[in-house]
């Protein structure tokens, strides 16, 4: 007797529940979808990393009998997701996150739309397509959002070798062969050898006082665009100019990561008369450095991405017992060309050195633009327009893994159900689940078209 097929809804709530944000990893969930695989009767190998002190994992499942490495084609998705910031702004799932919860047709949760589910989704049509065939294709589980570690790693280490790959970001089941590149960078402002001693005399004290003020971010801002306007973190930046001379910064802790905004940001400050050149008059020219630099990548457009220049997202601000550390992304069209965003970002870290802080960058991906006449775009082509969906492609909004492997002459397409347009990952992350059901639909159909093809 055949067992009943899996319930997508109660696979996707368990899924969701599993806390893959960048500060907890992937590990776990890893070895969730291990057990699931071997279930189903797929071959799955785990590969356990650490990066930045976290346990993570990256995933190779194939079907019986057959190696990842030997596979032309992949399917992959990441794994982890953003950190969730506020639990309370999460108000379709009871300020839980990680409840994945129904309304309507849409599903809720971390993870839903980016980009959790585009991989149970083709963990399910990989179960489905083994029944009948032998998928030659492999499915790969990553972790590193924009910075692609993951993959980068597993080609390293030569564990694929594909000559095509299908990366799952929300892009509303079109396809899509181009995506914005992206420069996670990092401002510090050291903290005067005066302001150390008083910040850790204070820290000590029983009777000191203080005053602290939160900045939340604005939820009035326009979907299609990053809203320097409406960041906490600049909005900080901006009253510290309003505050008198002879105050001095105890505190400043915001954001989650670099890439998103933060929801709010604590300040704290004490009147005191004997510091000078202190890190706030710093952190006022950062902030209109930062507001320069977002005028300059604006100056080069591009028609087909949303919004259609490059941006800056300010997304974490910490203070240390050394420096104040800011960290952000920029996000890169590519029409302008490496050698002009070369000399905007070297400019700003002569700018920043002028005004007493450092400018790093932590990592940069190319823009990602890929052939729309190659054999494996022609293959995908033909299963969508056989099982009617829209033909029209769209421009990614995110740097992917596709960035990672274009650049190794791979033939990618980004493809997934949900839309990332309109659709915040700081509270309201959601997916259709019809979406999600012709996600299935549709990997289960390309390959078995492998299997026709090959």
């Amino acid at each position: 007797m055949q067992k009943a097929a899996p319930n997508l809804v109660d696979l996707a709530r368990q899924f969701i529940s599993i806390d893959t944000t960048t500060s907890h990893g992937t590990l776990t969930a890893a070895k969730w979808v291990s057990d699931l695989a071997r279930l189903w009767n797929l071959n799955c190998e785990i590969i356990e990393e650490t990066w930045n002190g976290i346990a993570n994992a990256n995933l190779l499942i194939c079907a019986k009998n057959f190696e990842p490495s030997e596979s032309p084609y992949i399917l992959t998705t990441r794994l982890d997701t953003s950190d969730p910031g506020e639990y309370a702004v999460w108000t379709k799932t009871g300020a839980n996150p990680f409840n994945a919860s129904i309304n309507g047709d849409s599903l809720f949760g971390l993870g839903t739309a980016d980009s959790k589910l585009d991989f149970l989704c083709k963990l399910l049509a990989f179960r489905e397509s083994s029944l009948h065939a032998q998928p030659t294709a492999s499915l790969v589980g990553t972790f590193g959002r924009e910075s692609g570690t993951g993959a980068i790693r597993l080609i390293r280490q030569k564990r694929i070798k594909p000559q095509g790959a299908l990366v799952g970001a929300p892009t509303g089941l079109k396809m899509s062969r181009r995506a914005p590149g992206f420069a996670k960078v990092e401002i510090t402002i050291a903290l005067s050898d005066d302001e150390r001693r008083y910040i850790e005399q204070q820290s000590g004290s029983e009777g000191a006082t203080s005053q602290s003020k939160i900045f939340s971010r604005v939820q009035k801002q326009q979907a299609v665009d990053l809203g320097l306007l409406s960041n906490p973190i600049l909005r900080m930046m901006d009253y510290l100019k309003n505050l008198p001379s002879g105050i001095a910064i105890l505190s400043v802790d915001g954001g989650t990561s670099a890439e998103l905004q933060p929801d709010f940001v604590e300040l704290e400050v004490q009147i005191v008369d004997h510091l000078q050149d202190g890190v706030i008059s710093k952190l006022i020219s950062v902030c209109e450095l930062i507001k320069k630099l977002a005028v300059e990548l604006k100056s080069v457009e591009a028609k087909e991405f949303l919004p259609a220049h490059s941006t800056i997202n300010v997304g974490q601000i910490r203070m240390l017992p050394e420096q104040v550390v800011i960290s952000g992304i920029c996000r890169l069209v590519p029409t302008a060309h490496r050698e002009i965003y070369d000399k905007w970002l070297e400019r700003m870290r002569v700018d920043c050195a002028a005004a007493g802080a450092q400018f790093h960058i932590l990592d940069y991906k190319p823009p990602f633009i890929s052939n729309g006449d190659a054999p494996f775009f022609n293959l995908l082509k033909r299963v969508s327009s056989k099982m009617g969906f829209d033909s029209g492609e769209i421009t990614a909004r995110q740097c992917t893994e596709a960035n990672v492997f274009q650049r190794l002459g791979v033939e990618t397409v980004i493809f997934g159900p949900g839309v990332e347009l309109g659709n915040d990952p700081i509270s309201l992350e959601h997916v259709k689940i019809s979406e999600l059901n012709s996600a299935i639909d549709f990997y289960r159909e390309v390959l078995l078209t492998q299997e026709v093809l090959k």
